[in-house]
């Protein structure tokens, strides 16, 4: 019995140990990737355009003129576009006024919150029959106005061909000043669109793969969870198997010195089996749990916006000082 014990205890660490190798290695995946650099296109983010008379009857060009940036800027195949509301989010949320959205300071600011690279702003004035537009591409990481373009419009329906050659011009000219940068991929924030991470996601993911909803959510222990799960689900398939070998020696033996010796091999084995169903439902249970009472902290505007209050759990290996770094809830180990 002490032998079979001590089988299972091993076969347990080896396979929480499978489990932590896993993490770590993905953990390290990600670090070398973080070493790799390669070219990406730059991200945009495109504001309202602001309506400088704060005219009722033109308040629809405040959302239709940046509108019309999107099919040209994509045409570039130079730019990675985030959707139009991230900016409308941000100003629902409380983080930014929508009078704002034509102060450089304010778009570059709500372009580091969402991960851009750059940041377009318009604003336009209608006097009588005559319409002015303003719009400027501003990089992030400097602060300087890349591109800036003016138009002049009749207020008629030429008027919609003018915004069209607006959006146009600054496209190439976006092109043409702002290629593709050298980057280290890991270093950009990462944009997470608002409309696909859900806790209802979270949650059947969950209970169909322990493991899944988290990394559905973007969250890295979810690697730990699912190869725990599987490495215990394995132990617990062994044992099962033994127990229906073993049942079946013991069902067959014939010679009364050897039946008990059988039976009590197979009442080991069944009692291991039922050690290990325990441990499979408990990390099954565990990481359902963890989901169903921290998910909706996954999925929280403040992540939205790139920003978490939902715990963390990190794990990590110093090559150089050879020693393992936990951190969970924003501690360190």
């Amino acid at each position: 019995m002490k032998t079979k014990k001590y089988l299972f205890f091993s076969m347990l660490m080896i396979a929480y140990m499978f489990a932590f190798n896993i993490s770590l290695l993905a953990q390290q995946q990600d670090t070398d990737k973080a070493n790799d650099e390669k070219l990406v296109n730059r991200r945009v983010l495109i504001l309202d355009f602001t309506n400088a008379q704060n005219n009722k009857n033109f308040s629809y060009l405040e959302v239709s003129i940046p509108d019309a940036f999107l099919d040209p800027l994509d045409k570039t195949k130079s730019f990675e576009l985030l959707k139009r509301n991230v900016w409308q989010k941000m100003v629902k949320a409380g983080l930014f006024d929508r009078e704002d959205a034509y102060d450089e300071d304010v778009a570059i600011e709500a372009a580091k919150k969402s991960g851009a690279d750059v940041v377009v702003i318009g604003m336009f004035v209608v006097s009588g029959q005559q319409m002015q537009m303003f719009s400027k591409a501003i990089e992030v990481s400097s602060g300087r106005v890349i591109v800036n373009r003016t138009k002049r419009t009749n207020v008629d329906s030429n008027m919609f061909e003018a915004i069209d050659k607006l959006a146009l011009g600054m496209s190439k000219e976006m092109k043409e000043k702002l290629p593709p940068v050298k980057q280290k991929v890991l270093e950009r924030v990462k944009y997470i669109d608002s409309g696909k991470i859900t806790y209802t996601g979270m949650i059947w993911r969950t209970a169909l793969i322990p493991g899944w909803g988290h990394t559905y959510a973007i969250q890295k222990r979810g690697y730990l969870y699912m190869a725990f799960w599987a490495a215990s689900a394995g132990v617990f398939g062994y044992f099962a198997y033994d127990t229906a070998a073993k049942k079946e020696i013991y069902e067959g033996e014939t010679s009364l010195v050897e039946i008990e010796k059988k039976y009590d091999a197979y009442n080991s084995s069944f009692k291991m089996q039922g050690y290990s169903f325990y441990v499979l439902i408990s990390a099954y249970v565990f990481a359902l749990s963890d989901i169903a009472i921290f998910g909706k902290g996954y999925s929280s505007k403040s992540q939205k916006l790139g920003f978490s209050f939902a715990p963390d759990l990190n794990i990590s290996l110093n090559k150089r000082e050879k020693i393992f770094h936990f951190s969970m809830l924003n501690y360190r180990f």
